[in-house]
């Protein structure tokens, strides 16, 4: 039930805001989006999936036969169990209606037998695993994502797992990001120009493990995360939520139910209006950071809310950390439990009911 409503929710924030600005499909979306009518299995087009030959030209190959144009639009991409080893970037640029599944069950529970489920591994530092971006012209369907595992091989640094770029409407489930420079990268570069955004992806049951950035969002507008886990160590965000001084920032990120383990800060955020509910957070060295862009622009530290959270330390963590420039931010019903510090508040305007 909870993901029908958050599907049924997405599509409507799609539909109303297609109406308010006047958002379009690409020229080549003209067709019906059916997942079910094509079906491209990566091993039919030559990927070995065995951790050591590079599946790059294969998988890619598998995602070009998808069918972009005509009477149905779309179509399923299967990756199997075991490791493809990509040496390159996998693109998904200016595609819509492709649903990416892992068919190895859910990727993040892991067995003896198949360690890593469905997995794609990025063989080479400083690389981009998959990309999706709209540049060329904005506001599409983005892809489908689910029950991935998307990692960095051993030894390889720099490594982004995903990148979306003005892109509109994506969905990524129980789905795993590990030990990558960035997990998921959001960057809405075209915001500036009419239509343009990178908005409404949203994150359910994902998981993020040993990644110095989970979620980088950057001038972004509106992704939502439903459950999922987020672990990091020292020196790691789980979530940041970021802008540009002088220009947009990212704003209405909700981040629901989500499980954060340890890191130095678990959400930095400059974004506005964004929703932090229902969330557990243990061993963050931060949990949340709350402030503006300097100097503040647009919607940069306004009008976040906390609720409902629970903040578990050793006895040394900040739970919530409130810095100057932020303003309006709401934290109720917060719950601490050996804490060092339970909230640090030098913002504006803040309201705190039960904190």
């Amino acid at each position: 039930m909870r993901r029908i409503r958050g599907v049924w929710a997405l599509l409507a924030a799609v539909a109303l805001t297609a109406v308010i600005v006047g958002y379009s499909l690409p020229s080549a979306a003209t067709g019906v989006f059916d997942t079910r009518t094509s079906t491209a299995n990566i091993i039919d087009f030559g990927a070995k999936c065995n951790r050591t030959t590079d599946d790059t030209a294969a998988i890619q190959a598998a995602i070009n036969s998808i069918p972009q144009t005509g009477s149905q639009i779309g179509g399923r991409l299967e990756i199997p169990a075991g490791g493809c080893l990509v040496n390159s970037t996998l693109s998904f640029n200016g595609l819509v209606g492709i649903r990416v599944v892992g068919e190895a069950g859910l990727s993040y529970q892991e067995s003896s037998s198949n360690p890593f489920g469905a997995a794609l591994i990025a063989g080479m530092s400083n690389q981009t695993l998959i990309s999706v971006d709209s540049s060329s012209f904005v506001n599409h369907w983005g892809p489908e994502f689910d029950n991935l595992n998307l990692m960095t091989k051993a030894g390889k640094t720099g490594v982004t797992l995903m990148k979306i770029r003005d892109t509109n409407r994506m969905a990524i489930d129980n789905t795993t990001f590990r030990d990558a420079a960035v997990g998921v990268s959001i960057d809405s570069a075209l915001t500036q120009i009419s239509g343009g955004d990178a908005s409404w992806e949203m994150f359910e049951n994902d998981r993020f493990i040993n990644n110095g950035i989970g979620i980088d969002s950057i001038q972004s507008y509106g992704f939502t995360i439903d459950g999922g886990d987020i672990q990091s160590s020292t020196g790691q965000t789980g979530i940041k939520i970021d802008g540009y001084a002088g220009s947009a920032t990212s704003m209405h990120e909700r981040i629901y139910g989500a499980k954060f383990d340890g890191g130095t800060t678990c959400i930095d955020s400059v974004g506005g209006g964004v929703e932090i509910t229902d969330d557990n957070f243990e061993r963050c060295s931060t949990a949340v950071s709350i402030h503006a862009l300097s100097p503040a622009t647009n919607e940069s530290g306004i009008g976040n809310m906390l609720a409902s959270d629970t903040f578990v330390g050793s006895g040394v963590e900040t739970g919530i950390n409130i810095q100057s420039g932020a303003i309006n931010t709401r934290v109720i019903a917060a719950d601490y439990v050996n804490m060092g510090t339970n909230l640090i508040n030098s913002g504006t305007g803040t309201v705190l009911l039960g904190a």
